[in-house]
């Protein structure tokens, strides 16, 4: 997986080593607006918690196993968003 970010944007990259249909980041230090899978246009179902960290669910990894793009879009642009990971928790249970 990897992250690019344009603007309010932060894409979520989840490359074909990645298994997991849920996904989740560590506390972005904004609201998030809307969670789209850029490939099929779909809104993916998310929450997010009151400490900032987001939990994507019912990701579809059949469609575009290759490069799965998802979109969060942002209330603001986030303060530090170069330090957006996923804990190796997540990563070893594969969402």
């Amino acid at each position: 997986y990897g992250f690019t970010m344009k603007d309010k944007k932060i894409f979520i990259h989840l490359l074909p080593e990645y298994q997991g249909t849920s996904f989740v980041t560590e506390p972005l230090y904004c609201k998030v607006l809307n969670c789209i899978d850029l490939y099929t246009g779909k809104q993916l179902k998310f929450k997010q918690s009151k400490d900032g960290v987001i939990k994507i669910s019912s990701i579809d990894r059949k469609t575009h196993p290759a490069d799965t793009i998802i979109a969060l879009i942002l209330d603001k642009i986030p303060p530090h968003p170069k330090h957006i990971h996923v804990p190796r928790s997540v990563i070893e249970n594969k969402g």
